[in-house]
């Protein structure tokens, strides 16, 4: 070996400069032709902004329903009970189901004051 000499793990011998030594990636590009990998081609500004698309936003601010007590959007009418600042202002599926089990119940009432069954008799 030579004075100022490294024998690399490639079994390349380097000569030491002034900066010491040298890396394996410039021991690869400049003596071996190794290049290190890069873009085929240029990120458009479409695709680089899209990573940075969503860093505004914020978590939406809720609020409560005065006569339920769950949480809602603000300026806006609650799907648990339909009421909006207080007052009733949209029917809701429980309110449906209540007027729909109320007329049932009158149909049946109504057929049994003409004295007919809802339920068939048996046919001998």
């Amino acid at each position: 070996m030579e004075d100022g000499c490294i024998k690399a793990e490639c079994g390349i011998f380097l000569k030491i400069g002034y900066s010491g030594t040298y890396q394996l990636s410039t021991i690869l590009i400049k003596w071996l032709g190794i290049a290190m990998p890069v873009p085929k081609r240029k990120r458009s500004r479409a695709r680089r902004d899209k990573r940075f698309a969503n860093k505004g936003l914020d978590v939406k601010a809720s609020a409560v329903c005065k006569t339920c007590q769950a949480v809602v959007l603000p300026h806006q009418v609650c799907r648990g009970c339909g009421h909006y600042k207080g007052v009733k202002v949209m029917k809701t599926k429980t309110d449906r189901l209540v007027a729909r089990s109320a007329q049932r119940q009158a149909i049946v009432k109504a057929k049994a004051a003409r004295g007919t069954s809802s339920v068939p008799s048996e046919q001998q």
